[in-house]
């Protein structure tokens, strides 16, 4: 593309920002969506590929970083992330993402079908980041102690045969079940205990700020504006990668 622009936006880091860096023009702009923790290369062992891969992948970036005039952001995770990673701290601007407070007012009040037992629900793709098991894991846990529970996993994903064997082996048929892609979650998390979310990495996670509005408790680990949320409404708990501490929390 030969042409020069008066202002180039990068809706994400990596690829987008690559390419826009090529592009010429007067002002650019770059709005990092995602978790960025995923290029810190130091979390891998020098000797492995993976090291290399993400070491490579970090110095493109921090290159390209430097041709932006201003970076928008969407969680305090993500800014501080920023921050540690690459040492930016100027000309950051933190803009959430919005969310359409009537609709969901009004979706939120569909019919659906509800367990007789205490409902926990979760939503995303069933897959390695967003860590379902772990959640899976914690109701094994919780079984122990009482049964009258449920938890709904709204998603679907490579993980679901897996995650489906899982609740099979380890006898969770009445208390964890796979409802696949739900178009409308809104009735689901009005009428649940508490929205769970065990992923490794968000970088804003819309379903949390959703759940608080929808005035249901939020259980996560700390990723994209769980800790924000949390700290600003006293709307729930952060929990570590442990079935045991989350299976504390759930049963509180």
């Amino acid at each position: 593309i030969r042409e020069k622009y008066d202002c180039i936006i990068a809706c994400n880091h990596n690829a987008p920002s690559y390419f826009a860096s090529y592009l010429k023009g007067g002002c650019k702009i770059l709005w990092i969506r995602g978790d960025m923790r995923e290029l810190d290369y130091t979390q891998f062992d020098e000797n492995t590929k993976e090291y290399t891969q993400v070491k490579q992948e970090f110095q493109m970036q921090a290159n390209v970083l430097k041709c932006f005039d201003s970076i928008a952001v969407i969680s305090d995770v993500v800014q501080q992330t920023l921050a540690q990673l690459f040492g930016i701290t100027e000309n950051v601007v933190k803009i959430s993402n919005s969310v359409d407070s009537e609709k969901m007012a009004l979706l939120c009040q569909e019919p659906v079908k509800l367990p007789s037992k205490k409902l926990f629900t979760t939503l995303g793709r069933l897959d390695y980041n967003k860590n379902q098991i772990l959640l899976l894991k914690a109701a094994k846990e919780v079984k122990k102690m009482r049964d009258d529970f449920m938890i709904y996993l709204l998603g679907e994903g490579e993980d679901r045969q897996a995650l489906e064997k899982y609740i099979q082996e380890n006898g969770l048929e009445n208390n964890a079940k796979i409802l696949g892609f739900i178009e409308n979650p809104y009735p689901y998390m009005k009428n649940s205990v508490a929205t769970v979310l065990t992923s490794l990495s968000e970088g804003f996670s819309l379903v949390l700020v959703e759940s608080v509005m929808l005035n249901t408790p939020i259980i996560s680990t700390d990723v994209g504006v769980a800790k924000e949320l949390i700290q600003k409404y006293d709307c729930g708990d952060i929990v570590p990668y442990d079935e045991k501490e989350l299976a504390t929390v759930l049963l509180k």
